[in-house]
C-alpha cells in the first residue's frame, strides 16, 4: 500500500516538473527567438473577428484568414507601431503565465482572433489562436494553455478602437467594462437624426427599433429582419445575411450594415460612421447627430 502512495506521489511530481519545464522551454523560446531579432525587421499581424459575428457554424482558421472573409478586422504593423505589443511580450511574459493544458477540442474549429509576431524572413515568432466564448484553453505557438490577462493585453494594443471589444474572448479573465450612459437607460424614448434620417426608438424593456427614410436595398427584407443594438458605445444596424460561397458552406452570419462610434450625453449623441452600406457608403467617415426627444 504504501508502495501504491510513493509511486502515485512520484508520478504526481512527475507530471508537475514536465509541465514546468514546458512552461519555462515555451516561454524562453520565444523570449530568445524575439530578442534575437531587430525590432524595424518584426511584423504583427491580427485577424479579429467582431465579437457580435454569428456563424451557423464554428469559422476555422482557414476560414478566419481567408482574404475573402468579410467579417474579419485585419491588422498590420511593423517597427515602432508594433513596440507596444512587443515590448508588453518581453517584459511580462513569464513561464508562471504559461499553464499548459490538454485541449478539450480544437480551437482551430472555432477561430475568432489570431495574432502572429513574425521576422522579416517570414519566421512566426509567437502565434496565439483565440476561440469563441469562454472556451477552454488558447493556442500559444500551438500548444494549448490557459486563458491569461497577458494574451489579451499584447493583442489590445495593435487593433485599436476594437480592442474595447477584445474582453468579450476574455470574460472571466480580465475585469468586464462598464459602460454607463446609453440610450437604452432612457425607456420610452426617441432619438432622431435628420441627416440621414433614422428615428431610434427605445422600448420600455430597453430595446431598440429604427425607423429609416429611403435606406438602400443593403436592408433585407422582412422576412429577415434586422438588428439594432447599442454596445460598448457602439450602434449597430445589423442584418442576417447569406454571402454564398462554394469554398465556405458556414457563411450564413449577423451582417453589420450601419455602425456608429458613438459620444454620449442625455441629451444627443454624436456618432462616428464608420461603416455604412445602409445608404450606400455616403456617410462613412463622417458625424451625424442623434437629438433625444420624449416618447
Amino acid at each position: 500500500m504504501k508502495k501504491s502512495i510513493a509511486s502515485l506521489v512520484f508520478i504526481a511530481c512527475s507530471l508537475l516538473l514536465s509541465a514546468c519545464n514546458q512552461q519555462t522551454k515555451l516561454c524562453n523560446q520565444i523570449q530568445e527567438a524575439v530578442s534575437a531579432e531587430n525590432l524595424d525587421d518584426l511584423r504583427i499581424t491580427v485577424y479579429f473577428m467582431d465579437p457580435n459575428t454569428i456563424y451557423r457554424m464554428p469559422p476555422t482558421l482557414e476560414q478566419l484568414t481567408s482574404p475573402e472573409n468579410e467579417v474579419v478586422t485585419v491588422y498590420h504593423l511593423e517597427g515602432q507601431e508594433a513596440y507596444e505589443s512587443i515590448q508588453i511580450i518581453q517584459d511580462q511574459l513569464c513561464p508562471e503565465m504559461i499553464e499548459p493544458l490538454e485541449a478539450t477540442g480544437s480551437l482551430r474549429e472555432d477561430a475568432r482572433v489570431y495574432y502572429v509576431l513574425e521576422n522579416k524572413k517570414g519566421e512566426k515568432l509567437l502565434e496565439l489562436l483565440v476561440g469563441g466564448m469562454n472556451p477552454s484553453c488558447v493556442f500559444l505557438n500551438g500548444i494549448p494553455v490557459a486563458y491569461n490577462a497577458v494574451f489579451h493585453d499584447f493583442i489590445q494594443t495593435c487593433i485599436g478602437f476594437q480592442g474595447e471589444d477584445l474582453w468579450w474572448y476574455f470574460d472571466g479573465v480580465i475585469e468586464r467594462p462598464i459602460y454607463e450612459n446609453k440610450p437604452n437607460e432612457y425607456p420610452n424614448s426617441v432619438w432622431v437624426c435628420d441627416d440621414p434620417k433614422i428615428t431610434m426608438n427605445i422600448k420600455e424593456d430597453g430595446a431598440i427599433d429604427c425607423l429609416f427614410d429611403e435606406p438602400s436595398d443593403n436592408l433585407v427584407s422582412d422576412t429577415l429582419p434586422g438588428r439594432f443594438e447599442y454596445l460598448n458605445n457602439e450602434f449597430y444596424i445589423s442584418n442576417f445575411a447569406w454571402i454564398p460561397s462554394e469554398d465556405d458552406p458556414y457563411s450564413d452570419y449577423i451582417h453589420e450594415v450601419f455602425v456608429c462610434r458613438c459620444e454620449f450625453s442625455p441629451e444627443k449623441m454624436t456618432a462616428a460612421v464608420t461603416n455604412d452600406e445602409l445608404f450606400d457608403g455616403k456617410y462613412t467617415g463622417q458625424q451625424i447627430v442623434f437629438v433625444r426627444k420624449d416618447g
